[in-house]
């Protein structure tokens, strides 16, 4: 991800502690589900977070549940290019109560300052505070320990990102299957 709007109060707390990462999603072990992998630094390691989202009966919305940590999460894919940004609102709800984060993906590093602009925007239409939007470090590429040893770990994640065409009047439909997308996806809020 390249920016973060967010209600939740340790990732505020943390905000200057958090970077670029990679995010790439794809098929899941099942049609009603889509995998992610993210890889980022965090505390001066490079770590690698996989799993799977459950496809709902409406496109661009996505449910997942961890029972170790009794965390629910439900994602939204709010506005997309599919070329070069996606929005994505996270409803979480934890022990640590409930939270809204905004994620601004990118397909690369940099993106257009209008779509940062925007992207600030819509996080205070959200409610999300000023002081909890912020444009995330980039401290470069990392690749896991894990990943470095043992390539076949990452060989359903394809080093070259497939391209969709874009159709401007689907622009932001989120229809369709999800192309690999490059960004990153944080953790559960704290």
């Amino acid at each position: 991800d390249i920016a973060i709007g967010t209600t939740c109060k340790w990732m505020k707390n943390y905000k200057e502690k958090f970077s670029m990462g990679t995010l790439v999603l794809g098929p899941g072990p099942s049609t009603d589900q889509i995998s992610t992998a993210s890889t980022r630094l965090r505390q001066g390691d490079c770590t690698h977070i996989s799993g799977e989202y459950q496809k709902t009966s409406t496109p661009g919305k996505y449910t997942y549940y961890n029972p170790k940590w009794d965390v629910s999460i439900r994602s939204y894919v709010l506005r997309t290019n599919y070329e070069e940004y996606a929005v994505i609102l996270v409803k979480k709800k934890s022990s640590f109560g409930p939270s809204t984060t905004l994620k601004l993906y990118g397909r690369s590093p940099e993106l257009r300052e209008d779509l940062i602009e925007a992207f600030q925007q819509l996080a205070l239409e959200m409610g999300i505070p000023a002081d909890s939007i912020f444009i995330l470090a980039n401290r470069g590429e990392c690749i896991p320990q894990e990943a470095a040893t043992a390539p076949q770990l990452c060989a359903s994640f394809p080093t070259q990102r497939a391209r969709r065409a874009v159709l401007p009047p689907e622009e932001g439909s989120a229809a369709g299957p999800l192309p690999p997308y490059i960004g990153n996806k944080e953790g559960t809020s704290r």
